[in-house]
C-alpha cells in the first residue's frame, strides 16, 4: 500500500472483519450482562466437560480430584475464555484495519475490556476485576502478536518481506 492509499478509508477498513468484531464485541456484551449464576452455570457446562475427559484420558484421576480441584479448574475456565474472547478480538480488528503501527491496535480491546468490567458492576452477582483487564489485555497482546507471527511466516514463504497479513 503505497502513502496516497492512505486518505482512502475504504482501502485499509475491510469492512467484513469490521462487521465480525463488532459481532464479536456485542456477543461478549451479551456474556458479560448474564447474571452469575448463568455466568457460573456456563462454566459449570465446560468444569464438567473436563472432569469427564480428565477421568477417562488419565487412568489416576478420580473424582475426589475433581472435587478436590474444582475451584482451580473452574478458575482456569474462566480465565482462558477471558484470555481467548479478547486474543479472537485483537485478531478480527487487526484484520479490520489496515494500518502499520498495529500495536495501536492494542487500545480498541483494552478500552472494551476496561468498559466490559465496569459494565459488570451493573450486573446482578458480578464484579469489576482488575485481574480480568490484565488477563483481557493479555490475550489481545497475544492475538496482535499470533497474527503478527503469522503474517511475518506467510512473508518468508512467499518470498517477500512485505508482512502484510491480506494482500490488496
Amino acid at each position: 500500500m503505497e502513502h496516497s492509499d492512505y486518505g482512502k478509508t475504504d482501502r485499509y477498513i475491510d469492512k467484513k472483519f469490521l462487521a465480525a468484531a463488532i459481532f464479536w464485541m456485542g456477543a461478549m456484551f451479551y456474556m458479560s450482562a448474564r447474571s452469575a449464576d448463568l455466568s457460573s452455570a456456563d462454566s459449570g457446562f465446560v468444569h464438567k466437560l473436563l472432569d469427564y475427559m480428565m477421568e477417562h484420558c488419565l487412568p489416576c484421576w478420580t473424582a475426589a480430584d475433581s472435587a478436590r480441584h474444582y475451584d482451580l479448574i473452574e478458575f482456569l475456565v474462566r480465565k482462558t475464555a477471558h484470555f481467548t474472547e479478547y486474543a479472537v478480538l485483537s485478531i478480527l480488528v487487526n484484520l479490520a484495519f489496515r494500518i502499520r503501527r498495529r500495536w495501536l491496535l492494542l487500545i480498541i480491546p483494552i478500552c472494551f475490556a476496561v468498559s466490559d468490567e465496569f459494565h459488570q458492576l451493573f450486573v446482578s452477582g458480578r464484579a469489576a476485576s482488575v485481574r480480568d483487564v490484565l488477563i483481557d489485555s493479555a490475550g489481545a497482546l497475544f492475538g496482535l502478536l499470533l497474527l503478527l507471527c503469522i503474517s511475518y511466516s506467510r512473508s518468508l514463504n512467499d518470498g517477500s518481506r512485505s508482512g502484510r497479513i491480506i494482500k490488496h
